[in-house]
């Protein structure tokens, strides 16, 4: 099982070989790498072996070998371009999904906090009708007392009156 990073040495490797003028030997490695890239879809390096072929064949004065990679190379090369592109496209789509969440988010937050400020003035309002018929209902209460209470005084006065001049008369018969 070969991973991207141990498919990348080896691609290295291949190089050195090329380099050393062993062209058979490296284009045997760059051909195998070629394969496992374009089977995973690991469109750079695919692209990486596909120019290794390339030179190799060039060195070898193979034109259309040498053509066919570099065909190969051009292609692996835009899919890698398309694939980052979509990669980043996806990036910009959920970032922008993301700022709409948050946007949403914070109008949510702003309901609450609306709501909450409307329930305290609500609140207020109960408190001061609450005061102020309290307020009111001792007022009639304390006005209620004193009525009852100045009525009485009065009819006090008036039996006191009566039972004065109910005395005086007798005292004068």
């Amino acid at each position: 099982n070969m991973t991207p990073y141990s498919l990348q040495s080896v691609n290295h490797y291949a190089k050195l070989i090329s380099e050393k003028g062993k062209q058979t030997e490296a284009i045997k490695i760059f051909m195998e790498g070629f394969e496992i890239a374009g089977r995973e879809n690991w469109y750079r390096i695919k692209r990486d072996n596909a120019e290794g072929l390339r030179n190799s064949y060039l060195a070898l004065n193979e034109k259309d070998s040498f053509y066919f990679y570099y065909i190969e190379m051009i292609n692996a090369n835009s899919q890698l371009i398309v694939n980052q592109y979509s990669m980043n496209t996806r990036m910009v789509e959920s970032m922008f999904v993301e700022e709409k969440l948050q946007k949403e988010i914070n109008e949510k937050e702003k309901d609450i906090i609306r709501e909450r400020e409307q329930s305290e003035k609500l609140i207020s309002e109960m408190k001061f009708i609450s005061t102020l018929t309290i307020l009111i209902a001792l007022v009639l209460f304390f006005s209620i007392y004193v009525i009852f209470f100045q009525i009485k005084r009065k009819r006090k006065i008036q039996a006191s009156k009566q039972k004065k001049e109910k005395q005086n008369q007798e005292l004068r018969h």
